[in-house]
């Protein structure tokens, strides 16, 4: 059985048609009838597991929201994005590109994750950060204030930081 519907209600975003969705049934914390937010077609957003998108949040293109993920606010999630596993993206964020968030990911703020970006583990991040190219995010991360993150840095392990950032590796050349 279907979790949601499509609903007549839209708004563009460029040339895309987005569909606010309803609740078909009651799951997690969504009441069956329950409004959420938008998607563009019912593959953004599986029908299995509790995964949302609610308030304003977007999800178009071939993104994809799966297992318990949970999308709110402003967050616009585009292009081949995933998110899935247990993770929480709320604020005005934008995950765009090819990235992917899982595990226990709890994003939070104005922020960018792009391009091939992969936050994997109980990450924390909040801020003005901006997350892109090859960064591979895994373990206990804290991120907060305004950090740059890119190229092929990889960030494992307990790590916690704040302030103003900018961490940027070039790949490792092999022997």
């Amino acid at each position: 059985m279907k979790k949601y519907e499509l609903t007549k209600e839209t708004k563009s975003i460029g040339e895309t048609t987005i569909y606010r969705i309803r609740s078909l049934k009651t799951f997690g914390s969504i009441k069956e009838g329950d409004l959420g937010g938008f998607v563009e077609k019912e593959r953004n957003l599986s029908h299995f597991g509790d995964s949302w998108i609610s308030g304003e949040a977007s999800v178009f293109g071939n993104a994809t929201i799966l297992s318990n993920a949970q999308i709110g606010d402003n967050v616009r999630i585009f292009g081949n994005a995933s998110v899935l596993g247990r993770a929480k993206v709320l604020g005005a964020i934008k995950i765009y590109g090819n990235a992917t968030i899982y595990g226990n990911a709890d994003l939070d703020g104005s922020f960018e994750v792009c391009d091939h970006a992969r936050i994997y583990g109980t990450i924390n991040v909040s801020g003005f950060a901006c997350i892109h190219g090859h960064a591979d995010i895994r373990g206990n991360v804290d991120i907060d204030g305004s950090a740059d993150i890119g190229g092929y840095t990889k960030l494992r392990g307990t790590v916690r930081f704040g302030g103003i950032n900018e961490l940027n590796f070039d790949r490792e050349k092999e022997g």
